[in-house]
């Protein structure tokens, strides 16, 4: 039996074993071998991973101007970006002053910033440094949106980190993940909002994945890598410093105790790029500690009227709309299977530790806000995006792209669908209503008064004050036109303790300070501004229930406020409501009409004194700070001594008046005058001449109410006094001076008028050029 020959292993058939075709049949080229399963299923992943990157964009740059020319976001690294080079000529003050957020979100946004004012000096936008910020208060549309856009690029970072983390977890979890956060309607709103968080949440993801890559192939690189991120996410937002404790389990998983002696070296290369983004930390630090107590406060004692319950349950019903209601039980569940096997779930278990450690503070902090939610929702996509790739797995082939796609449609649709609602109702936010009304119904002649989270109003004091400034004059004269043009309003706003410290240091003549609480809750020093006969000669009040729900939730605590509110609604008209059109539309506002029966129930409660704001202090302080005083003459309970003076406890509280009232006091008492309403506005100047007689502001205030009503003999008094206020700390006043002069002169002494004229006028400014005009009329 023939046996049939085989070519050698290895060798390649003959050529003229391959038969040829026969004549005149076209040749084809091989057809190209099919692709590894693999491969096909990683061009797929990929593909998934660009369609979710494109849905993320999308859904984050629709309507990406909502509310502008109106900036209603509170964007505080972009606004302290914009005070650092707030000099006329452009100069940087690169110590932002300020630390209850590191610095490195202000220092991108200073980039960004300085990168426009370069792109508009090329166009010839802009002239000058001047022109940028006049420029925003015209019309901050460019610049919002040029920082709104970076925070569409920092979430869409967080995408693509978040899928490079699931994909270390389980293979094929990537593109689920990245789905879920590229739908949350918690990451849509702050990439939107300038915020420090949308900084923070990429490098602390990366931060995460890199640790988890050390964790298994180690590495100087990796190592390095991972610290820095830590660090660098730290210099973003405080909160990040806790994935040095998954970095140092990582050591541990790894190489046991002797990797784990890696861990300070790790943390010192997190300080220092923390350091590196944060440097005033240290060359500023009275300020960082300062500012790091108020943070602790805020954790401990909560925001505005939330005083007695934690945030989980606001955090948990977040989490739920993020990751929805299917997500929540399989969070659960991963939580579970993970915890009976950590040994054989390593990764997972790094995931969850980091998860716990950003999530328990804030579910046991007084604090609502949204955004705190964010560094958790990229770990809990993470975890639910690796149980629904497990579960797939355990079913037939065929079925799991559809399982898998029904998974997606249930996790991701209603996010979607939360993200659309909130991307349509910030463009419909009620304020920009009440700013419209306001426009079309009132004059300038109109006194408003409002709480917080009413009608963005540019007022009066304001408009001058900007008008005065360095920056305006140092503006083309175009912009000054443009700025000129800009319509104001007689608006006020309530000063409002939302967080911070509830006591006040004390200064005894002799002996260390003490600090002594004045009220057991920052917010419970709102009862001082809601006194109603600070209505008085006020045409509008305007509440929003942002604030007003608050204190109505707590009527005793508040009682204060809820009469204030319940004067309101028994004398003043309605003249205009503003109902959200959809939730996160902007609170629910409410403008009264304070007509003739507001204003005569108003003056029946008498005149305002300008000591009305120490009524309401309580008996306990008064007493302790009059102990520690050591107080000649105590009265305890007594706002006055015998003579009419203050009581030496009022005086203690100066810190406390300047820090909530003192502006408003002065921006109140000058709109009551401009309105001529020239009693009361000397009655908010006196209000802060009693415990800061060297405040020339408000004594200019008292001057001007005075000299209207052609009470000189008091306007001269009240001047000296400050002048020698002034004087004791080796300050003085041109403008009290000018005004002391015309005092002088109305009271008839000539010759006193011409000494003070005569001492300004060798100058060359403004004040030198009236005193010459005045000292020609004295002559």
């Amino acid at each position: 039996m023939s046996r049939k020959a085989h070519p050698a292993e290895g060798s390649k058939p003959r050529s003229a074993e391959v038969p040829k075709p026969p004549a005149g049949v076209g040749t084809h080229a091989p057809a190209a071998p099919p692709a590894p399963p693999g491969d096909s299923r990683r061009a797929l992943e990929r593909a998934a991973l660009a369609a979710v990157l494109g849905v993320a964009l999308g859904i984050r740059v629709w309507k990406l101007g909502y509310g502008l020319p109106e900036f209603l976001d509170e964007a505080l690294p972009f606004r302290w970006a914009l005070g650092m080079w707030s000099d006329p000529g452009g100069r940087i003050d690169w110590n932002p002053h300020r630390f209850h957020h590191p610095t490195l979100p202000t220092y991108l946004h200073l980039l960004v910033q300085q990168a426009g004012y370069l792109f508009g000096r090329l166009l010839g936008v802009y002239k000058s440094a001047a022109d940028v910020h006049v420029g925003f208060l015209v019309d901050p549309t460019s610049m919002a949106l040029a920082a709104r856009a970076a925070g569409v690029a920092a979430d869409l970072a967080t995408v693509l980190v978040v899928a490079l983390l699931a994909e270390r977890i389980r293979r094929g979890t990537g593109w689920l993940a990245a789905l879920l956060v590229a739908c949350s309607p918690t990451f849509v709103v702050a990439a939107r909002s300038i915020v420090s968080d949308s900084v923070m949440v990429p490098l602390a993801t990366a931060a995460l994945e890199r640790t988890l890559a050390y964790r298994e192939r180690g590495g100087r690189v990796r190592f390095v890598a991972a610290a820095v991120l830590v660090g660098l996410a730290a210099g973003s937002k405080y909160p990040a410093v806790i994935l040095l404790v998954p970095l140092g389990v990582a050591l541990w998983l790894r190489g046991g105790v002797r990797e784990l002696r890696l861990w300070p070296l790790a943390a010192a290369i997190a300080g220092a790029a923390f350091l590196a983004t944060t440097p005033y930390a240290l060359l500023d630090f009275a300020t960082f500690q300062r500012d790091l107590g108020f943070l602790r406060g805020l954790a401990q004692k909560g925001h505005l009227g939330n005083l007695g319950e934690s945030g989980f349950l606001f955090h948990l019903r977040n989490l739920s709309r993020d990751i929805s209601w299917a997500g929540v039980p399989l969070l659960v569940v991963s939580l579970a299977w993970t915890a009976s096997r950590a040994r054989a779930r390593p990764d997972a278990s790094l995931v969850w530790l980091a998860l716990l450690a950003f999530g328990l503070p804030i579910a046991f902090a007084r604090v609502e806000a949204e955004r705190y939610l964010l560094p958790l929702l990229p770990l809990a996509a993470v975890l639910v995006a690796e149980l629904v790739l497990a579960a797939a797995e355990r079913i037939p082939r065929p079925a799991r792209a559809p399982g898998l796609a029904v998974a997606a449609l249930v996790l991701a649709s209603p996010a979607l669908a939360a993200s659309a609602r909130a991307v349509l109702a910030s463009d419909a936010d009620s304020r920009i209503a009440a700013r419209r009304w306001c426009e079309a119904h009132l004059t300038q002649r109109d006194l408003i008064v409002q709480e917080l989270y009413c009608a963005p109003l540019p007022g009066r004091i304001e408009w001058l004050t900007a008008r005065g400034g360095a920056l305006y004059g140092a503006a083309s004269p175009e912009l000054k036109r443009r700025y000129d043009a800009r319509r104001w309003f007689s608006s006020v706003t309530l000063p409002l303790a939302v967080v911070g410290n509830s006591t006040n240091r004390v200064r005894p003549s002799s002996g260390p300070p003490v600090d002594i609480e004045v009220f057991p809750h920052a917010a419970d020093f709102n009862r001082l501004v809601y006194e109603p006969r600070l209505l008085q000669g006020v045409d509008y009040f305007a509440t929003s229930s942002a604030v007003r729900g608050r204190f109505e939730a707590d009527t005793a605590r508040y009682a204060a406020e809820h009469r204030f509110y319940a004067l309101l609604d028994s004398t003043a008209e309605v003249a205009a409501r503003f109902h959200p059109r959809m939730a996160g539309g902007g609170p629910e506002i409410v403008l009264y009409r304070l007509g003739e029966r507001a204003q005569s129930a108003l003056a029946g409660l008498g005149p305002l004194d300008p000591l009305w704001w120490a009524e309401t202090i309580p008996r306990g302080y008064r007493e302790r700070a009059e102990n520690a005083l050591r107080a000649e003459r105590p009265r305890g309970v007594a706002v006055r001594l015998e003579d009419g003076s203050p009581a030496a406890w009022v005086l203690s509280l100066r810190p406390v008046y300047q820090y909530l009232l003192g502006d408003f006091a002065v921006a109140m008492g000058s709109e009551l005058a401009d309105h001529g309403r020239y009693a009361e506005g000397r009655r908010l100047a006196t209000a802060t001449l009693v415990v800061a007689p060297e405040d020339a502001q408000a004594c200019v205030l008292y001057f001007a109410c005075c000299a209207r009503i052609g009470d000189w003999g008091a306007a001269r008094a009240v001047i000296e006094r400050t002048l020698m206020a002034l004087a004791a700390t080796g300050g003085t006043s041109r403008t009290l001076r000018l005004h002391y002069g015309e005092v002088l002169l109305n009271l008839g002494d000539r010759a006193g008028a011409r000494r003070e004229f005569e001492a300004l006028a060798a100058s060359g400014d403004e004040i030198g050029a009236e005193a010459r005009r005045r000292l020609e009329g004295v002559r």
